[in-house]
């Protein structure tokens, strides 16, 4: 008992003589603060406004080479595995052997390929392949379809969207259409690229749900930004600015594997409310959506096929569990199944990760929706306030040190601060925190300022 006593005791006597050197130091400081108020709320001046405009600029987009160097960085130090999709590829390999190397793939093939599908219980199957041309077989594809939404078997397909500008002219290649994001591409008032729809004339009793895939690159050529939803002329020549969304074909995808049918989607995209949409579904709910304006979503990108479970042996999966062969647990269950080809040397583009095939581009783009790890800047009063607290303490640093050890202590300690915060901020979702501006401009301020004397 009297231990425990003498043991109390004496964590009150530390306790004391902490709050005695609390109190010191907190009395230095105030004095300083007294000392040089007019230095210290002219050095917090100066950092609001640098806060300010950096904020700005950031939000402007005035620093988007910086954010996009960063923003490839921590992708690519990141090590991820995808959990809800899943890879067939049709290689070059595949496209010889079981489509006889011939385009537009066989109808029947496809066909097959759904059946497989639906028996190894593959939740959504997912179709990264024009099907829009009229081919002899297609009632083979169109039975094999109905077939896997009467089972219950949701079937989402690629479809074609030519920007306005271009739906005159005659396509051969949906690629050859690819919008870039500069000047001279054409905007609505909202911002969206119009888009015109080219129906496939293929018809079905239930059709597939249907996704558009026209994604604009960056300046530098590269895929870091997707659309989530398109705006499509209506078709209804009495009303000219009639225009109505279609989702694009990850979004689709996702909201299929969450259990929502082509009413329940089209219902959250006509009802979007400042800049979400909301996908909630029968076995999920991936919660709200933003994105930018122009209809855009950043995704972060997981990697290439070796982060994916993947298939690229379709002849073996053909010949395994085709007709009348029993099924079995395999990768497939429960997944979006994305199948696409890699034969089309065109259909490969530069990514955040390197160069990657479409289906793989949108296979992580699918993924990142589902994991809603979408990347945005942080709210415009968030990131000025966290700004301007980083100037405040700064200054506060440098008024009750001397220059030399405030300037190695910012940067020691406060930078790699900011960099973790970012990195954390990233995984969270709003990764643009723009600090080391602030930090540098308060530095700088300090290093040549001469205000009443003040000399460290």
């Amino acid at each position: 008992m009297q231990s425990g006593v003498k043991l109390v005791g004496r964590y009150f006597i530390l306790f004391r003589q902490y709050i005695k050197k609390v109190n010191t130091v907190l009395v230095f400081a105030l004095s300083k603060i007294h000392s040089y108020k007019k230095y210290l709320i002219r050095s917090i001046m100066v950092g609001t406004v640098i806060s300010i405009v950096v904020t700005f600029l950031s939000i402007l987009g005035h620093f988007r080479l910086y954010e996009n160097i960063i923003t490839d960085y921590f992708q690519s130090i990141s090590h991820k595995k995808a959990q809800d999709v899943v890879l067939l590829f049709i290689t070059d390999n595949d496209y010889k052997k079981v489509f006889g190397g011939i385009s537009p793939l066989s109808r029947r093939k496809l066909a097959d390929i759904i059946k497989v599908l639906v028996k190894l219980k593959a939740r959504v199957i997912a179709l990264d392949i024009d099907i829009t041309e009229k081919k002899s077989d297609d009632k083979y594809l169109a039975d094999a379809f109905q077939q896997a939404i009467n089972s219950g078997f949701p079937i989402v397909i690629i479809g074609n969207l030519i920007p306005l500008e271009k739906s005159n002219q005659q396509m051969e290649n949906l690629n050859d259409c690819l919008p870039y994001a500069d000047e001279n591409t054409s905007y609505t008032d909202e911002r969206f690229l119009l888009f015109k729809k080219v129906d496939s004339g293929i018809s079905w009793q239930d059709k597939p749900m249907y996704g558009g895939a026209m994604f604009r690159l960056d300046r530098d050529s590269v895929f870091r930004k997707a659309e989530l939803l398109y705006m499509v002329e209506s078709g209804d020549k009495r009303k000219e600015s009639l225009t109505s969304p279609v989702p694009s074909f990850p979004v689709t995808a996702a909201a299929a594997y969450a259990g929502m049918d082509k009413d329940a989607l089209m219902n959250s995209l006509l009802t979007y409310h400042k800049g979400e949409i909301h996908l909630k579904g029968t076995y999920k709910e991936i919660g709200n959506i933003k994105f930018e304006k122009g209809g855009l979503i950043t995704p972060v990108y997981i990697g290439n096929y070796r982060h994916f479970n993947y298939s690229c042996n379709l002849k073996q999966l053909l010949n395994d569990y085709g007709y009348d062969k029993p099924g079995a647990l395999t990768i497939f269950k429960d997944k979006v199944v994305i199948v696409g080809g890699t034969y089309d040397i065109h259909d490969f583009y530069i990514t955040p990760l390197g160069k990657m095939s479409g289906m793989e581009i949108l296979a992580n783009i699918t993924q990142s929706i589902l994991n809603q790890q979408l990347i945005s800047h942080t709210n415009f009063y968030i990131a000025l306030f966290m700004e301007i607290l980083f100037s405040v303490l700064i200054s506060f640093v440098f008024i009750i040190t001397t220059r030399l050890k405030a300037t190695m202590l910012c940067l020691i300690t406060l930078v790699p601060i900011t960099v973790a915060a970012s990195m954390i901020a990233f995984y969270s979702i709003y990764y643009w925190l723009n600090f080391i501006p602030t930090i540098v401009g308060v530095i700088i301020h300090d290093w040549f300022k001469n205000i009443g004397g003040h000399e460290k």
